[in-house]
């Protein structure tokens, strides 16, 4: 039966250079698995699901090597998880690029309930949507980028639960995040969109119904962040937490009845 057969655990190890597309899924059963030895990798048109918990990182696509470049488009994640971070993919490599993709119910325990990117030059994601990702308030993030360059556009991130960045996690040098609807995040602890040290430049974004405890909404961990043409609404306890960094805020529509903000914040039009 195929939902209980699937692409177990897909290792990428550089060895020689070549071209690989893996554009079908091969089913196995969990104690198999495929390795493939290449440098550039475009999986595509897939489905993947797994009904136990892998231990390890990356609970069905592990990329561990910073000269390969990463492709995942048109596909689908559906309840995969993982006994560390990453409960669907986790990627260190030269480049990522996921695109077109739908993570539903995964998790993780340690960080990255849907995915951990560790980009060694960048990490885009595009038209993907993450929902009802949760290990019930036991991982941090649904999401985390640790890249030089982050670009995130047109995608949803919604009713995820985690300890702390439900919504998303930002460690990158310079982070873009554009057109994007983060609503009803749910954390247990501290902040759920976490900037820390990054130049960051998030527009035309939804951020509503979500909560907060002690690090707000927004978090800003050190670097410079400029939230601008925003709608931030019905978000619960503190909505702008900075610390060490700084905050600019452009032309918003912010309606918010809990403490606005913690920290140096710089205001231009916003309602």
């Amino acid at each position: 039966m195929f939902l209980e057969k699937c692409l177990a655990k897909i290792y990428y190890l550089v060895m020689i250079r070549k071209i690989f597309l893996l554009s079908f899924c091969i089913n196995e059963y969990l104690s198999q698995g495929q390795s493939y030895l290449n440098t550039i990798v475009d999986i595509s048109d897939c489905f993947f699901q797994r009904s136990i918990v892998f231990s390890g990182n990356g609970g069905v696509i592990y990329v561990s090597n910073s000269n390969y470049y990463i492709s995942i488009s048109y596909s689908v994640f559906y309840s995969c998880s993982c006994s560390n971070s990453g409960g669907a993919i986790y990627c260190t490599s030269k480049s990522i690029l996921i695109s077109n993709v739908c993570g539903f119910s995964c998790s993780a325990v340690s960080e990255g309930n849907f995915a951990q990117l560790n980009g060694n030059i960048n990490s885009s994601i595009l038209y993907i949507s993450l929902s009802m990702c949760s290990n019930q308030f036991v991982c941090d993030s649904s999401i985390i980028f640790q890249s030089t360059y982050d670009s995130i556009d047109s995608s949803n991130s919604s009713l995820n639960k985690a300890i702390s960045e439900a919504g998303i996690d930002l460690h990158s040098t310079q982070v873009s995040m554009r057109f994007c609807t983060l609503s009803n995040n749910l954390i247990s602890s501290s902040r759920n969109i976490h900037y820390y040290n990054t130049l960051g430049n998030t527009q035309y974004s939804n951020i509503v119904h979500s909560n907060s405890n002690s690090n707000g909404v927004f978090y800003i961990d050190k670097g410079s962040t400029t939230i601008e043409s925003c709608v931030i609404r019905d978000n619960s306890n503190t909505l702008f937490y900075v610390s060490g960094g700084s905050l600019l805020l452009k032309h918003n529509f912010i309606s918010h009845t809990s403490t606005l903000s913690y920290g140096q914040i710089s205001l231009i039009t916003n309602n």
